[in-house]
């Protein structure tokens, strides 16, 4: 942790903040080379043939996890809120219920009203032999 500033002012020394996107670590030099390289390089968003190597990466991740997918197949997209509307409005419909975990970051919350689903929050609890989900929800 670098640091005990705003963020830290009520949590105990030792503690971490679960706050959403900490970042309480460094950035790895490897990221911050490349960061520099495509800054030098002018920047920008990059091009498709750009892409290839992540694409590739994430390929290699998705069949490692037992999912098949071919890389042309994916669509880059620079936000995962924007990726969660894009998943929701291809995958269900208005009206449709939408479970979450709580807590969730509330601009995903509010994209769940945004796109006309309907919120079934859910919590997981900690019991004997693991955790399990515990829902309020009425089935329909």
């Amino acid at each position: 942790m670098s640091g005990r500033g705003a963020k830290w002012a009520d949590v105990p020394q030792g503690a971490i903040a679960a706050s959403v996107a900490d970042m309480d670590l460094p950035t790895p030099a490897v990221v911050v080379d490349a960061m520099v390289a495509t800054a030098r390089r002018g920047g920008g968003y990059p091009s498709p043939a750009d892409l290839s190597l992540p694409l590739e990466a994430a390929a290699r991740w998705w069949r490692r996890h037992g999912l098949v997918i071919a890389p042309e197949r994916a669509l880059p997209i620079g936000s995962v809120t924007a990726a969660l509307a894009f998943a929701l409005v291809r995958t269900t419909r208005p009206g449709d219920g939408i479970v979450r975990v709580r807590p969730t970051y509330p601009p995903l919350i509010d994209l769940i009203a945004s796109t006309q689903r309907r919120d079934r929050p859910v919590d997981l609890v900690r019991t004997g032999d693991g955790w399990r989900v515990r829902c309020g929800c009425v089935r329909r």
